[in-house]
């Protein structure tokens, strides 16, 4: 009776444990990463849209399709998908219809705002002209000026061909350097 009693005390102690630890875990700060997948769209990116554009014009405007269909070729897909660490996930899509290359039509989350500015993101900087007083060049011919030239040195003729004359080839060596 008695090692009955002491096994229920140790399983009820271990239950207890285990369900512990459980409901501490659920209440400890986890860093949960923010996961985005796919093409990143946004407003101002579909309001670059207009039909008749081309591809080339509509890949620069929203980058390279995420799925391009093989059995639909004059239809690009942009797809994504952002979950932040604690939230539920959240997609946003945008299929684009081309004919002949050229954009006829836009389907999915976002809608062109005809209404919306152009916005132009480039920024146009004028750099006033720097003037030298000498080029880098010749700076560099400057730095050289006052040192003495090398004079290449003189192999004499050999007045006698069958006679070979002594070092000959480190004579040419030397002439060239």
């Amino acid at each position: 009776m008695r090692a009955i009693c002491q096994l229920s005390a140790l399983s009820f102690v271990l239950t207890i444990s285990v369900t512990g630890c459980t409901t501490v875990m659920e209440y400890l700060p986890v860093y949960k990463l923010t996961i985005e997948q796919g093409n990143r769209i946004d407003q101002d990116m579909i309001n670059q849209l207009k039909p008749g554009i081309t591809q080339r014009q509509v890949m620069y405007a929203m980058g390279t399709p995420m799925l391009v269909d093989n059995f639909h070729p004059n239809r690009w897909d942009y797809v994504y998908r952002v979950q932040p660490g604690d939230a539920d996930a959240e997609q946003k899509r945008v299929s684009l219809y081309f004919d002949h290359e050229t954009l006829v039509g836009i389907q999915g989350d976002f809608k062109p705002d005809p209404k919306a500015p152009r916005v132009n993101k480039e920024t146009t900087v004028d750099v006033p002209e720097r003037e030298f007083e000498k080029t880098f060049w010749e700076e560099i011919v400057w730095l050289f000026e006052g040192m003495p030239a090398k004079t290449p040195k003189i192999i004499p003729e050999n007045p006698d061909p069958e006679t070979p004359v002594k070092n000959q080839q480190d004579n040419i060596f030397n002439n060239r350097f």
